[in-house]
C-alpha cells in the first residue's frame, strides 16, 4: 500500500507541475498554433501570443525530468527568454506607410504601392513562390479612428469623435486639418511577410473628426444600419480596400516578369479567389466591403 501511494504522489506531482488543462492546437510546417491564437514557431522559438490591450500574467516553468522517472537526480538546464513587446507583423519582409494620400471622405487613391527599388523584395517574393508554392493569406483591417500609442498609430478603443477640426475660420480648420495630431493618424499600412505562406497585411486610420462620407456606388446609410459601424469605420474600410485592389493589380502584373506562365496564372487565379473572398476587420467584427463598382 506504501508502494503504491509513493507512486501516486509522483504521479500527482507530475500532473501539477505539467498542468491538466492542455490548449488544443494544430501543428504545420514547424508552427503551433493554439486555440487562443498563441503562435510556437520551432524553428526560430518563438513563442508569440495574440495582441492584447491589458497585461497578462505569464508563467513560465522550466521542467528537467530524470531518466528514470522515479530518480533524484536529473541534468542540469537552463532557459534563456527574451521578452519583446511587438507590434503584430514587426518583422514584416516589406512594409510601407501612406500618410494623408486620400482626400477628405474619399477613398479613391491613384498612386503606386512598389516603386523601382523594391526589385530585390519583389523577386524575393516570387522565387519563393515558385519554390514553395507558398499559400496566400490575407489580413485587412479598417481601423477607424486612430490614435498615437507609443508613436504607432492604432485603434481608438473608444472610436471618439470630433464634429469638427478646431478653428474659428477656414484658415485655422485647414491649419489645424494638417497638423501632425490629425494628419498622422490618416494612415494606411502595407505589410508582407514571407514565411510559410505569402502574409498581406494591410491597414488605414482616420483622424477622429466626424466623417461626411457619401457614394454613389452603394447605399452608406443601409451598410453602417446592417454592420453597426461608424462612418470613420466605414471610410478606413474602404481605404484599405483600395490599397487592396491597387496591390493586387500590381502583384499580377509583377507575377508575369518573375513567374513562368503557368505559375503566374496559378498565382493570379489565387490572388484573385482570396481577394474575392476576403472580409475586413473592424473592431472585433469580420465584413464583407460592399458591393461596389470600380
Amino acid at each position: 500500500m506504501l508502494f503504491r501511494s509513493a507512486y501516486l504522489d509522483l504521479y500527482n506531482k507530475y500532473k501539477f507541475q505539467l498542468g491538466t488543462q492542455w490548449l488544443s492546437f494544430t501543428e504545420k510546417d514547424g508552427l503551433y498554433t493554439f486555440a487562443d491564437g498563441t503562435t510556437f514557431d520551432i524553428y526560430t522559438q518563438n513563442l508569440v501570443f495574440p495582441p492584447n490591450d491589458s497585461s497578462e500574467l505569464v508563467q513560465v516553468r522550466l521542467l528537467s525530468i530524470p531518466e528514470d522517472y522515479e530518480g533524484n537526480a536529473s541534468d542540469e538546464i537552463m532557459l534563456h527568454i527574451s521578452m519583446v513587446d511587438a507590434e503584430p507583423f514587426y518583422d514584416a519582409d516589406y512594409s510601407i506607410e501612406f500618410n494623408d494620400v486620400f482626400l477628405p471622405d474619399s477613398y479613391a487613391y491613384q498612386g503606386s504601392i512598389f516603386n523601382a527599388s523594391d526589385s530585390v523584395f519583389l523577386k524575393k517574393l516570387f522565387t519563393e513562390y515558385e519554390k514553395s508554392k507558398l499559400p496566400i493569406k490575407l489580413s485587412l483591417e479598417g481601423k477607424g479612428i486612430g490614435m498615437l500609442l507609443d508613436s504607432i498609430v492604432v485603434r481608438d478603443p473608444l472610436q471618439s469623435e470630433l464634429p469638427s477640426y478646431p478653428g474659428a475660420d477656414s484658415d485655422e480648420i485647414n491649419t489645424a486639418r494638417m497638423s501632425s495630431a490629425f494628419k498622422s493618424l490618416r494612415q494606411s499600412r502595407v505589410q508582407l511577410k514571407l514565411n510559410r505562406s505569402i502574409q498581406i497585411h494591410i491597414e488605414s486610420t482616420t483622424d477622429p473628426v466626424k466623417s461626411n462620407l457619401t457614394s454613389s456606388s452603394f447605399s452608406v446609410d443601409s451598410y453602417l444600419n446592417s454592420n453597426k459601424i461608424s462612418k470613420n469605420e466605414l471610410l478606413s474600410l474602404l481605404r484599405t480596400r483600395t490599397i487592396m485592389l491597387q496591390l493586387k493589380r500590381e502583384l499580377v502584373s509583377y507575377s508575369a516578369k518573375y513567374l513562368p506562365q503557368p505559375l503566374a496564372k496559378k498565382f493570379i487565379d489565387e490572388l484573385e479567389l482570396i481577394s474575392n473572398k476576403a472580409k475586413y476587420q473592424v473592431g472585433d467584427t469580420f465584413l464583407k466591403a460592399p458591393k461596389i463598382k470600380d
